[in-house]
């Protein structure tokens, strides 16, 4: 069974538009323009992101070309994580 369904399209001119699809698992899309799911961030921030710029560098979520728009979710993923790590 497809776990992704058709949510949106995206994109400028009718030629150029490409569909954007959402997920109904537990492992969420986060940046839409790059595909990058929940799982991936969550992955850099365990091998060493604590910056946005990190994120960026390892997974191209927060920098497609929608201009930024997941990146508020990214800083609240990011200050829930350091919060979780700097508790342990």
């Amino acid at each position: 069974m497809n776990d992704r369904a058709p949510q949106q399209t995206r994109g400028g001119s009718a030629g150029s538009q490409r569909k954007v699809f959402g997920r109904r698992s537990a492992d969420p899309l986060i940046c839409m323009c790059n595909e990058v799911p929940k799982s991936a961030i969550d992955a850099a921030m365990r091998n060493g992101a604590t910056t946005l710029a990190e994120i960026f560098d390892q997974t191209f979520a927060g920098c497609g070309p929608c201009g930024g728009s997941c990146q508020p979710e990214l800083v609240q993923l990011l200050s829930d994580h350091l919060r979780r790590c700097q508790g342990q």
